[in-house]
């Protein structure tokens, strides 16, 4: 459904909607996950519901490893540092 210019104008903001608002606003048909969406894509390319996700392989490490690495070794120094100084060292006792 095609929606019309000033019904557009008056919600394009710049802002960011969830599903269920992008629904709301007649910006989405209908909501789902990625298998519905498939499988809708699917029925409308004529291949009858049938298909196959393929996702690519990741290449790289994200953001969060990268940032989680940082930390870790930014602790790992510290800890290094004040050991080093202090004479003591880091120990971990377990007890049930």
């Amino acid at each position: 459904m095609k929606l019309p210019r000033e019904q557009v104008v008056a919600i394009a903001d710049g802002r960011v909607f969830s599903g269920r608002k992008a629904k709301e606003y007649g910006l989405v048909d209908q909501l789902g996950n990625m298998a519905a969406a498939a499988k809708l894509a699917s029925v409308l390319a004529g291949k009858n519901g049938k298909y196959d996700l393929v996702f690519p392989k990741k290449t790289g490490r994200g953001v969060f490893d990268l940032m989680f690495d940082s930390a870790a070794n930014s602790l790992n120094q510290a800890i290094r540092e004040k050991t080093e100084t202090t004479g003591t060292g880091v120990s971990y006792l377990y007890q049930p």
